[in-house]
């Protein structure tokens, strides 16, 4: 049933506030993940990877649970191919090389939901 037709209960009500809590961090996530694109792209950093991945990490649940499928899918993604990577020892821009692809999507559907 649309969110719009639901009849309207204490529950909906604390999921929706909820839901509007965790939409409104989404351009704090875009600045986050732009400046650990940026420290990637200009340093290498593997530490820059690990940041990414933790906040992917911590946001693919969570928007799951919410109804942000399509965040949650570039989320979980994107955790994956630098997890995996990280697990490996593969090279940090080896792992950025694939890794970049599933950030830029992650950041599009942060702004398409922001």
């Amino acid at each position: 049933m649309p969110e719009f037709l639901a009849p309207q209960t204490p529950q909906n009500d604390g999921l929706a506030a909820i839901r509007h809590r965790f939409q409104s961090g989404f351009a704090d996530h875009c600045v986050h993940f732009s400046a650990q694109r940026a420290e990637m792209e200009t340093t290498g950093s593997p530490a820059a990877l690990h940041e990414i991945a933790e906040r992917a990490h911590r946001i693919a649940g969570v928007a799951r649970t919410l109804g942000f499928d399509a965040i949650s899918e570039s989320t979980i993604a994107l955790d994956q191919v630098i997890s995996r990577g990280l697990k490996q020892g593969s090279d940090p821009a080896a792992i950025w090389a694939e890794a970049a692809a599933h950030l830029t999507r992650l950041l599009h559907e942060l702004g398409q939901n922001g």
